[in-house]
């Protein structure tokens, strides 16, 4: 399989649907707000590299942890939080280890393209673990996505088993 990054370089999209909160004169502003324009998730010892812009004006989870509103006063109040867990905003480093390598490539993949593509053997678990990790980070239309490729992948296939690990 090809990385996502490669994809995305030979592949050229229109990223006019893609949701985004900003209008375009909040986007220099938003741009000089955030200095920085590089954002790396680390999963399973890959490094994904996008960009600020783009994936904090689709979740607020990842703009409070870019703008140092996130983790950083949590870890002051609460001691059991690592250290190496509260520097997504100055280190710009986020690190993506909770969720398997190909659901966050296809978070990503969503979050430029406003889709992402179902691997030949996904089964309904790939769906509701996209749809738990678009929960967690508050990126609503990865939600949708996830959950009417979930129904499709329920319609087309429905393998009782498969069923009951999507859902336990």
């Amino acid at each position: 399989m090809i990385p996502l990054q490669d994809r995305l370089r030979m592949q050229k999209y229109d990223i006019s649907h893609v949701p985004c909160p900003l209008g375009p004169a909040d986007l220099g502003q938003s741009a000089r707000k955030w200095r920085v324009h590089r954002l790396a998730f680390v999963c399973e010892g890959q490094t994904i590299n996008v960009h600020k812009i783009i994936i904090c004006g689709q979740s607020t989870v990842f703009q409070r942890a870019c703008t140092g509103e996130f983790k950083v006063p949590l870890a002051a109040k609460y001691t059991f939080m690592p250290a190496d867990k509260v520097q997504e905003a100055s280190s710009g480093i986020y690190d993506m280890n909770d969720y398997p390598l190909d659901v966050v490539n296809g978070m990503v993949e969503y979050l430029y393209t406003g889709t992402y593509a179902v691997p030949d053997d996904a089964d309904l678990l790939t769906h509701a673990t996209m749809f738990t990790l678009a929960d967690k980070y508050g990126i609503g239309g990865l939600q949708e996505l996830a959950s009417k490729k979930y129904l499709e992948c329920l319609d087309e296939s429905c393998n009782y088993h498969d069923f009951a690990s999507s859902i336990s």
